[in-house]
């Protein structure tokens, strides 16, 4: 049956708060599987299925040794419950300094797509072991971990709660043997922890190991400071340790409240050390209207009128008689002299009565400044001059732009040496098999070089010859430099050890040469170079979008210093790592930024000038300059200083004007106004146009008009 079927068919809403998590140990010769979960914010086993046994290396044998223990696991529970995700235990050969060996990581891969399993993360069985016994005994443990499965043994030495390093040690028919050989492999020691645990594997068998164990002689050979207490842990200890430790650090992860694990008895308090992380999976996790106005211009008709006849008085006057011809010549004279006045008086009365005026007159304003400081708020309807607090709105366009610049990245490329070495197995009396990836290393000039098994391989038991001399078993199998470079070219007869076995147990050497490693360096596109031209990108998009949004708001004052850029397509020509003399962005993204109305801008400064006018003057809005400076943007406000001056306009009286030079000449009446506060000059219009002579101010207010110029 297959296990996504399998759970399928078992699975359904559990009676715990949170589900239920799978624990998952991997070992090299057998896997465990323990369902677990939460209660009382405690993680607890639920169940644990049974030891199945695999090679070591066939992932199918994996699936299938998985699929059994889940199996035994779901059908011993009674209530049907939800398995949702997996915490896996590993084996320190499966396991880098920095991660899972590709290999084996492929390995996990293909096991959480065929399961159906989500993976929390992984822990690396001894590091769960030791923080398991810490938990449960509530100090630091120092203790020997052996772990035996059919074909070796696992010494591991924990000291306070750290394991301090991991050796494997082929079986033999002498338990004791095996674990002093493991030991041996960590070099002298001051002192060895006083107690060895026992686990895992064959726990059928464990007890009778025990009991070996107990008579061996641990004082000649090793520096124990008192008789090793030795003690058997049950076939749950180790998958237990996975998912009570690794897996209740995996549930703080997702957020979920873990209380401690309660002691086993009373202990004295200890410093508490650093929990060791669990490290995860991989596998991924988007107004009022002021207004300057249009000034209306008035417009009056002429009247329709009549020239009226002029009736002079009948005048009865009596000459004397004329005697002479002088005296009738001067009596016509004087009657065409008394018509003559006549005419002219009443031409210029006509001229008065007719002619329309305009008078420009240029005053001297007073000049005025300062400086306010505004709030424009995303969240504010209108404007409110008393608080000096603008309606701000966002305005927005799209762009898309392409940038090409040369790469900076360096990559170190080549050929890595490859060719044939054999595996000796010196001494134990099974076969061993060493997984493909697994390095082998040897000294070159003093520095360590490193080489990986291109495949598999079997290595046959050591055996005894006729003589009774031991014949090593041996096995062919081809390997590839870790790296490049011609330091890798290595002569025939160059001895290596394998992983972390003493070479006393297994070694191996390359009977011809290994060569063909090369090295370059190369151009490439760092993450530098993507970053930098993302950012030039996004400012020159900047730049140009302060223009565009100014032309497509004209009626709106932009805050550029609001302006944002979001990315919302990037395409670059190559990736990161890539081989490239230069790399290439084209750039889809979304430009936004905050902005006030003009009208609503003027019509705050208006308020605000009107507010700072001296009696006699008036403001008007024409006058007025001002300039935006020091803007801060937050949260969906702008603040800012407007400094802002005006030329204010003294009030005048055009009918006091009027009175004071109704029916004089203009250089008159220039005159006079001249005399007056703030007038600089004035300057007469007259329609029709007449001869100087006939230009007289008209007393009809009708006919005269007004225009006030200021001048600074």
């Amino acid at each position: 049956m297959e296990v996504a079927s399998f759970i399928k068919k078992f699975t359904k809403k559990p009676n715990t708060n949170i589900g239920c998590f799978l624990a998952v140990q991997i070992d090299t010769e057998f896997i465990k599987i323990a369902v677990w979960g939460i209660k009382n914010d405690l993680p607890e086993i639920i169940e644990i299925g049974g030891t199945a046994q695999w090679d070591g290396t066939s992932v199918e044998v994996l699936l299938e040794a998985i699929d059994t223990s889940l199996s035994v696991a779901l059908e011993k529970i009674p209530e049907k419950i939800e398995i949702t995700k997996a915490i896996f235990g590993l084996p320190e050969t499966w396991v880098s300094p920095e991660s899972i060996l590709p290999a084996r990581l492929n390995d996990i891969k293909t096991i959480c797509e065929k399961m159906a399993f989500k993976p929390l993360g992984f822990v690396i069985t001894t590091e769960a072991i030791a923080q398991y016994l810490k938990a449960k005994e509530g100090t630091p443990a120092s203790a020997i971990l052996v772990r035996v499965s059919t074909s070796e043994v696992a010494v591991s030495i924990i000291r306070l709660g750290v394991i301090e390093a991991t050796h494997i040690a082929g079986r033999s028919g002498d338990i004791s043997s095996d674990v002093k050989e493991g030991l041996t492999r960590f070099g002298d020691q001051e002192s060895l922890p006083s107690r060895i645990i026992l686990y895992d594997g064959i726990s059928d068998r464990l007890e009778e190991l025990t009991q070996q164990l107990l008579v061996s002689d641990w004082y000649s050979t090793f520096p124990f400071l008192h008789i090793p207490k030795i003690e058997t842990m049950d076939n749950s200890f180790s998958i237990s340790a996975i998912a009570i430790s690794g897996g209740g650090e995996a549930a703080k992860s997702l957020g979920i409240v873990i209380k401690p694990i309660p002691l086993q008895e009373p202990i004295q308090e200890s410093k508490p050390e650093p929990e060791p992380p669990v490290i995860h999976s991989s596998t991924p996790r988007l107004s009022k209207s002021y207004s300057m106005g249009k000034i209306n211009a008035i417009f009056s008709k002429l009247k329709n009128f009549r020239m009226k006849t002029i009736h002079l008085p009948k005048l009865n006057l009596k000459f004397p008689k004329i005697t002479t011809r002088m005296n009738r010549v001067n009596l016509t004279a004087a009657v065409v002299f008394l018509f003559f006045l006549l005419a002219t008086a009443g031409i210029v009365q006509a001229a008065k009565k007719l002619s329309r005026t305009i008078i420009k007159i240029s005053i001297a304003g007073q000049e005025i400044s300062d400086t306010v400081k505004v709030t424009a708020d995303l969240q504010s309807n209108s404007v409110d001059s008393s608080a000096n607090i603008l309606p701000a709105q966002i305005v927005s366009l799209t762009k898309s732009k392409e940038q090409t610049k040369p790469t900076t990245g360096k990559k170190t490329t080549g050929d890595k040496a490859k060719g044939e070495i054999t595996i000796y197995n010196l001494r134990t009396d099974g076969h061993k098999n060493f997984d493909a990836g697994v390095g082998i290393t040897t000294s070159v000039s003093g520095n360590k070089i490193l080489f990986l098994l291109d495949s598999s391989v079997n290595v046959a038991s050591a055996s005894a010859g006729t003589d009774y001399s031991i014949i090593p078993g041996k096995t062919k199998v081809s390997v590839t430099a870790e790296s490049f470079g011609p330091e890798y070219n290595l002569e025939s007869g160059t001895e290596f050890q394998i992983a972390n076995y003493s070479k006393s147990t297994y070694v191996a050497k390359n009977e011809t040469g290994l060569a063909g490693g090369t090295k370059k360096e190369i151009a490439t596109v760092s993450k530098k170079d993507k970053s930098e031209l993302l950012a030039s990108l996004i400012e020159e998009i900047k730049s140009e979008s302060q223009n565009e949004l100014t032309g497509q708001n004209q009626d709106k004052k932009i805050f550029s210093e609001t302006i944002e850029v979001k990315p919302t397509k990037e395409n670059y020509s190559v990736d990161a790592g890539t081989e490239a003399e230069s790399v290439s962005l084209s750039l889809d993204a979304s430009v936004k930024a905050m902005a006030v109305t003009e009208t609503d801008y003027q019509n705050l400064l208006a308020a605000i000038l009107s507010s700072k006018v001296p009696a006699g003057f008036s403001a008007n809005g024409q006058n007025i300059k001002s300039e935006i400076k020091n803007v801060q943007a937050d949260e969906g406000k702008v603040f800012f200083d407007i400094n802002f001056s005006a030329t204010l306009i003294p009030q005048t009286d055009k009918k006091q004007f009027l009175e004071m030079i109704a029916g004089k000449r203009p250089d008159v009446a220039i005159d006079i106004l001249k005399r007056l506060p703030r007038v600089k000059d004035a300057e007469f219009t007259f329609s029709p146009k007449l001869p100087r002579f006939l230009q007289w101010i008209s007393s009809d207010p009708e006919r005269v008009n007004f225009e006030i110029q200021i001048r600074n």
